[in-house]
């Protein structure tokens, strides 16, 4: 007894440090999960894109546009939510999902002022594919947690993170049948597993497993178990998409929120939990309705009255695990802008919730007139070859650079190309106000505008040096032996643009002065031709650079 008491004591001392080891490491892994700050298949959150909102502090008109454009339906005087009077722009709003929190139906209660509720335009999903919607444990069912751990762990409750009895019978089991047929795995141990993406079966990993299940537990505790459980487990597959956690599997397979189930309905989502590719109700109602009264009679054990339930048909139908797009020129416009400025693990990982400046009016306008503007100027002039024209537009709020309005073309998902953003196309003449900013923009040694508007710069048709004879025409035909900047800016004059920029140093300036306003420049060419638009730009690029202009060169 001594000897066994000191290798005991012996393999405590020994194994010590590596203990502490793996409980830092669980505890920076769940830190990290908890802050959202990493994501990998088994834990990533897709990002919900919204429109504006829209206060009621605006003209009636301009309110009932908007309510419109929302869905909301005429009512004089409204009396529901979604009704808007248009005689006098009385509303009722649907609350709904806002920067600064839920907002309650109706127009009372509310924690921020009245306003038409943003619109949701659809969801940035990574390239794990999953989908997973966070679940708050306080808004979790009783019944729910219930079949969870009925379906898992029963003992969840009373365990260190790890059933020790358990374990040693699946492993007595596992030794006599040479595999390892037996889990024991506890709710915590599935965390540790889901959380870490360690899932091969050896006796290292179930080792090291076990150890960070009791580090989980004492970190944690066993309602943060419970919470991190709720959102991690695989609960089903439609299509190329993995539906994961209970509100995500809700959703899919009884187009329900999760909080609105019935007791049959929870049962059966924690019983598929082991293989829902052969337990799913829609796949296989037989299998799921096994499961699903194994889970009810250790739920009975438990106290719960079950009767009903158990007579309650398995009943199941995919329904679409995402919402339907829309808009998606400006979600597709939104998403590019994220990608450039949100790391990848809070973009596809944190779950965000994307407020963008999207104007529904704006936007609609947009879908609705430049489609058809475009199908009358191919009456007009045809079309080349067999495609039909195209369009793309950005619009954008001169007085705070927001912009409110995309049309990329025929566009039908957020993953298709978007001319507005895109497409690249030399400008031609648009461009030419950089040149004539780019001189007004510099300052003389005294501190006063190197350049004003009566300023001259040769007007005559001429060869340029440096150019390989290059030799603009201005389109009127036209010459002077000088012009004023006023002039050459307000007929377009190639010969006095050009000029100007030969002036201001050539090509490399106005190259690094469109870099300034926000224009990708990579791929410009260092030629003089580029102060008549030769360089290729997107219209969200132009739209930008007429808003600055527009607000003073802000």
């Amino acid at each position: 007894m001594l000897f066994g008491l000191a290798a005991a004591a012996t393999l405590a001392v020994l194994l010590w440090p590596r203990w502490l080891e793996i409980q830092a490491e669980t505890r920076a892994m769940v830190d990290a999960h908890q802050k959202y700050l990493t994501a990998h298949p088994g834990w990533s959150f897709p990002a919900r894109v919204y429109s504006a909102p829209y206060d009621l502090d605006r003209p009636a008109a301009l309110v009932v546009d908007q309510a419109k454009a929302r869905g909301y339906v005429e009512a004089c005087p409204p009396q529901n939510p979604g009704e808007v009077c248009p005689e006098d722009g009385a509303v009722i709003l649907r609350g709904g999902t806002f920067p600064e929190g839920l907002q309650p139906m109706g127009n009372d209660g509310w924690t921020r002022p009245l306003a038409l509720e943003p619109l949701e335009l659809g969801v940035i999903i990574g390239p794990d594919a999953e989908v997973r919607w966070h679940l708050p444990l306080d808004e979790a069912p009783e019944m729910l947690l219930a079949a969870i751990v009925a379906a898992e762990d029963e003992d969840f409750r009373e365990h260190v993170g790890v059933n020790f009895t358990a374990l040693v019978r699946a492993t007595w089991i596992n030794y006599r049948g040479g595999n390892y047929s037996q889990g024991a795995s506890t709710l915590s141990m599935q965390v540790v597993r889901n959380l870490s993406q360690r899932k091969k079966k050896t006796l290292e990993r179930k080792l090291v497993e076990i150890a960070s299940a009791v580090a989980l537990d004492q970190h944690l505790g066993k309602d943060g178990v419970l919470q991190m459980y709720l959102n991690a487990p695989y609960l089903g597959q439609a299509g190329n998409l993995s539906i994961c956690g209970f509100a995500a599997a809700a959703q899919y397979y009884y187009g329900a929120d999760i909080r609105d189930l019935s007791l049959s309905q929870y049962a059966t989502l924690a019983g598929i939990l082991p293989a829902p590719g052969r337990f799913a109700p829609d796949k296989d109602p037989v299998a799921a309705q096994k499961r699903r009264d194994m889970v009810l009679g250790r739920m009975e054990e438990a106290g719960w009255d079950v009767e009903a339930a158990l007579k309650e048909p398995v009943l199941a139908s995919p329904h679409p695990p995402l919402p339907v797009e829309r808009h998606p020129a400006y979600l597709q416009a939104t998403r590019q802008w994220l990608e450039g400025h949100v790391p990848e693990e809070t973009l596809y990982g944190a779950g965000l919730r994307v407020f963008t400046a999207m104007d529904a009016v704006a936007q609609q306008t947009s879908e609705d007139l430049l489609p058809e503007d475009v199908k009358w100027l191919q009456s007009i002039v045809g079309r080349r070859g067999e495609a039909n024209l195209e369009t793309a537009a950005a619009a954008i709020d001169p007085s705070t650079g927001h912009l409110v309005a995309v049309y990329g073309g025929t566009q039908e998902t957020s993953t298709d190309f978007n001319r507005a953003t895109q497409a690249r196309r030399q400008p031609g003449s648009s461009f030419k106000p950089l040149v004539y900013a780019l001189a007004f923009s510099q300052k003389g040694e005294d501190g006063k505008p190197a350049w004003r508007a009566n300023d001259t710069v040769p007007n005559s048709w001429r060869r340029f040096e440096g150019t390989d004879g290059w030799a603009p025409r201005n389109i009127s035909g036209e010459y002077t032996s000088t012009t004023t900047l006023a002039m050459g800016l307000a007929w377009s004059q190639n010969v006095g643009t050009a000029s100007l920029l030969e002036a201001l140093g050539g090509p490399k300036p106005l190259i690094a002065f469109a870099t300034d306003l926000g224009y990708e420049t990579g791929h410009f060419p260092e030629e003089m031709g580029l102060a008549l638009g030769q360089g290729e730009v997107t219209p969200l690029e132009q739209a930008r650079f007429v808003a600055t202009v527009i607000n003073g060169g802000r």
